[in-house]
């Protein structure tokens, strides 16, 4: 299982990367997103990662936004702070979750 806060476009982008180097592809049904997680819990909040990090109280460093690595951290903390609620932890331990969330 791979946690991406865009699972749909950074999953595009490293099956293109898979693909070149003639490695097999990660298939979206492996993925779980954040965003829908994000959504889950508050629909009516904006899902950006800078401003799911904002409405969790996760500190960013606006200059070192968008910067894959440390995307990636974020997103992690985000992915953490949200299996913190009971709803969001059940539904990934769940069968079948990359149905709902990839």
């Amino acid at each position: 299982l791979l946690v991406a806060h865009n699972a749909a476009f950074d999953s595009r982008m490293i099956n293109i990367e898979l693909e070149a180097n003639n490695l097999k592809i990660i298939p979206l049904e492996k993925w779980l997103c954040t965003i829908k997680l994000f959504k889950m819990v508050y629909p009516n909040l904006p899902c950006k990662l800078s401003k799911c990090c904002e409405s969790l109280k996760i500190p960013v460093q606006e200059g070192l936004l968008h910067g894959a690595l440390y995307d990636a951290i974020l997103c992690a903390k985000v992915f953490c702070k949200l299996l913190i609620n009971d709803n969001v932890s059940k539904m990934v331990l769940a069968p079948n979750v990359h149905k709902r969330f990839s």
